[in-house]
């Protein structure tokens, strides 16, 4: 077994909160720690990795139910790459489709605010294009 760190000490390595990995404890994405005669937790070098890979998928956006099912595979270490490969692609195809309804507002306001300079925005609010569909309801 490796060197036991603190909570402190494991924050600090994996790049994240105390607080952070107490919710993951408590969410069950991080499993209970060992805990020394005083009660404080102990951490391990394997212990790290996990955060570590969380804080990575964190990053990516991932919701906490794939990154759950993504270290379910990697806990059971005989499962097929596939399976995680699977759920990768499933919120890649996610974070497309954010990606083309954020497109899709890009264009809706870009139009708005070209309409409201190349027409009002010299003038005063009463006038101004950019709340005619909230005035018009």
């Amino acid at each position: 077994m490796s060197a036991a760190l603190t909570i402190g000490a494991a924050a600090r390595r994996a790049g994240c909160q105390t607080a952070t990995i107490r919710y993951y404890e408590e969410i069950g994405l991080m499993p209970e720690p060992d805990r020394r005669s005083s009660g404080h937790r102990v951490y391990t070098s394997a212990d790290i990795a996990r955060l570590v890979f969380i804080r990575r998928c964190r990053d990516l956006d991932m919701p906490i139910e794939k990154i759950a099912a993504l270290l379910e595979i990697s806990d059971d270490g005989a499962r097929p790459c596939a399976e995680a490969l699977d759920l990768t692609q499933q919120h890649l195809a996610a974070v497309r489709a954010r990606l083309k309804e954020l497109r899709e507002l890009e264009r809706t306001l870009a139009g708005l605010a070209a309409e409201c300079q190349n027409t009002c925005c010299a003038g005063t609010v009463a006038s101004c294009t950019l709340f005619n569909d909230v005035r018009a309801s």
